[in-house]
């Protein structure tokens, strides 16, 4: 008799810890499954952002591109009307202006080669140069309003 209950006391134990054993075996490949999960929605987010400040590029790029344009256009009608001294300052505003251009086509090919490290700093050096972008074009455009309105 008392064979018998040792018998079913470490067969309890046995199938006890059998179970539990498997039990842990299941929450770890769910741990598993979850930080995959997780790591897989990491990435993706991290591809949206890219591809989202590449697009931000490229249109600054286009931009760019219709607003040089556009002021060659307005300088070269106003004939007589912008003295020599717009034109020269139109000129250095023009290049730094293609300066700009180029250094957004090295931020763009820094974006694609970037990583979830390098990311952030890329994306700030975008902002700072777009910044620059749009006071030079400001500080140009209130210039030749005040030459036209003298």
């Amino acid at each position: 008799m008392k064979k018998l209950k040792l018998l079913n006391i470490t067969l309890l134990i046995s199938a006890g810890s059998f179970f539990y054993s498997c039990n842990q075996g299941q929450r770890s490949e769910n741990y598993e499954e979850n930080v995959e999960t997780t790591v897989e929605e990491v990435d993706e987010d991290f591809e949206r952002k890219r591809e989202a400040l590449e697009r931000d590029i490229e249109n600054k790029m286009n931009d760019l591109e219709d607003e040089i344009s556009t002021w060659d256009d307005k300088i070269e009608k106003s004939g007589e009307k912008a003295n020599a001294e717009m034109k020269e300052d139109w000129q250095e505003v023009k290049t730094d202006m293609e300066k700009a251009k180029n250094d957004l086509a090295a931020e763009l090919d820094k974006v694609q080669n970037s990583t979830k490290d390098t990311f952030n700093d890329i994306e700030a050096e975008f902002e700072k140069t777009s910044e620059n972008i749009e006071n030079a074009f400001e500080k140009f455009g209130n210039k030749v309003e005040k030459a036209f309105e003298e």
